[in-house]
């Protein structure tokens, strides 16, 4: 996840359950949850249901457009296979960084700007 966000300006947040009886109303209630403590102006939420092995991936009204993309399906579908067959933690790690880099493409990151030299150390 860290290395996600160092790539992009979305903040992405994975929220683990064993199950969950209305998972699309309980991972829209998480990402508003994330979207309120996040200092990022985009997110992205994945809720990983273990005993289904099944993952519910939610973004903002921003990264919506990009759903529908050969590439975003190409990666849900991957996921998909992954959870699928037992390979959650690695599923999820694989989606994050592939999807992370969807997101840069077109939210990249801020570039920090470097800081100017102590007037003492400048001469």
């Amino acid at each position: 996840v860290d290395a996600a966000e160092r790539r992009s300006s979305a903040h992405f947040h994975v929220h683990v359950e064993a199950t969950s009886r209305y998972p699309e109303a309980r991972s829209g209630d998480l990402l508003r949850a994330a979207l309120t403590r996040a200092p990022r102006h985009h997110a992205m939420l994945f809720l990983l249901l273990a005993h289904e092995r099944r993952c519910y991936v939610v973004t903002d009204l921003a990264l919506r457009p990009l759903e529908g993309t050969r590439p975003w399906r190409d990666v849900a579908n991957r996921l998909m296979l992954d959870l699928l067959h037992g390979k959650l933690g690695e599923g999820m790690a694989d989606a994050i960084g592939r999807f992370s880099h969807i997101v840069a493409g077109h939210f990249p990151a801020a570039i920090a700007m470097p800081q100017p030299l102590p007037r003492s150390a400048a001469r």
